[in-house]
């Protein structure tokens, strides 16, 4: 103890002055590792989901630890900083060509929806995000923002149907700061083109439908319907307008049996001369995460169609999904896969 320093006794032992400010320095740290360790947690704790939340697949996508973890610098000049404006935490690109890249769980692409909030010190200035597929491939998208030191939200939507291996968020701006946060990957919903393109009028109104109301889908006018959307069976005795005849009459069973080894069409079954395939009920099952879909002819539009891996099934009762008069019915792989299952037509 320095000639002059009071002593300290805390509970009748005395503590040395000198100890005493290495102990509280200690403790300092321990609280600040203990509140990036919180906000991790925190972190974490956002993308517990029940069945009808989609997690954020980007990990430190607010920078709220304060810092890059979870993300590589592309040339070492990136930080994370508090953003008086708007009361958050941004990663700074402070230069051209300045970047962040994650790497990111394998979801397909076209599965895949990216949404991130950034803004320049400039205007016109921009930003660049890359996504980098597992086969080496890339799709990238340019953003501009048309005002400095205004806040903007981007969307990125890919389109390749291949896993994802990394994001990348890049400043090609030459004299402007790019600052990103609020960086989140979600998986979309899968819409499929029966629902794109259908367009409805005098449909009843209210959902599920009442029983006073089914008596309505007698009026309902369809545009630009798909013939493949196949009608569930539990619907299908409130339709006015299906055939008995079709529900009860006696179908072939055709089975089938693919190993594709790359993409293409593969024969399933040609009519009889002068016929037309109908189909009554499709089943399959695909083992890899490639698209697989049936068509009438080589180029025809796909239908029955699956992205991943698993089981397709279909009631085409009421539907009526026909070729034209000798036109082959195809099945579509969009890669390696091994498909098996049958078919329940007729010949018309």
């Amino acid at each position: 103890m320095t000639e002059g320093w009071p002593d300290f006794w805390i509970r009748g032992k005395k503590i040395d002055l000198i100890d005493l400010v290495e102990t509280i320095n200690l403790i300092k740290q321990i609280n600040t590792i203990s509140t990036i360790n919180t906000v991790n947690t925190i972190d974490n704790i956002k993308v517990i989901h029940d069945a009808r939340t989609v997690p954020n697949l980007i990990r430190n996508g607010s920078f709220q630890t304060g810092s890059l973890e979870g993300w590589y610098k592309l040339v070492e000049d990136e930080y994370v900083e508090p953003d008086a404006t708007y009361g958050d935490y941004v990663a700074v690109l402070p230069s051209y060509s300045s970047g962040i890249t994650q790497y990111l769980p394998p979801v397909l692409g076209n599965l895949a929806r990216i949404v991130l909030k950034y803004r320049h010190e400039v205007d016109g200035g921009k930003m660049r995000v890359t996504i980098r597929y597992t086969d080496g491939t890339a799709e990238s998208f340019d953003f501009t923002a048309a005002y400095g030191g205004d806040r903007y939200t981007a969307a990125v939507e890919p389109t390749a149907n291949k896993p994802i291996d990394r994001i990348s968020i890049e400043n090609i701006t030459s004299g402007s700061k790019l600052a990103v946060t609020g960086i989140k990957m979600l998986r979309k919903n899968t819409v499929y083109q029966a629902e794109k393109d259908r367009t409805i009028t005098n449909w009843p109104s209210e959902y599920p439908l009442p029983s006073s109301q089914i008596s309505d889908l007698k009026n309902v006018t369809v545009g630009n319907f798909p013939s493949e959307y196949p009608l569930p069976s539990s619907q299908i005795s409130d339709l006015k307008n299906v055939s008995v005849t079709d529900i009860t009459k006696v179908s072939s069973v055709y089975s089938f049996d693919v190993s594709a080894t790359s993409s293409g069409n593969t024969e399933i079954i040609t009519p009889s001369s002068g016929k037309a395939i109908r189909l009554k009920f499709i089943q399959y099952e695909s083992d890899a995460d490639v698209e697989v879909g049936l068509r009438f002819t080589q180029t025809g539009p796909l239908f029955a169609r699956r992205i991943t891996a698993g089981v397709m099934a279909l009631n085409l009762v009421g539907c009526n999904i026909q070729g034209l008069t000798d036109q082959t019915l195809y099945l579509y792989t969009g890669g390696a896969v091994n498909v098996k299952g049958f078919l329940l037509l007729e010949e018309v």
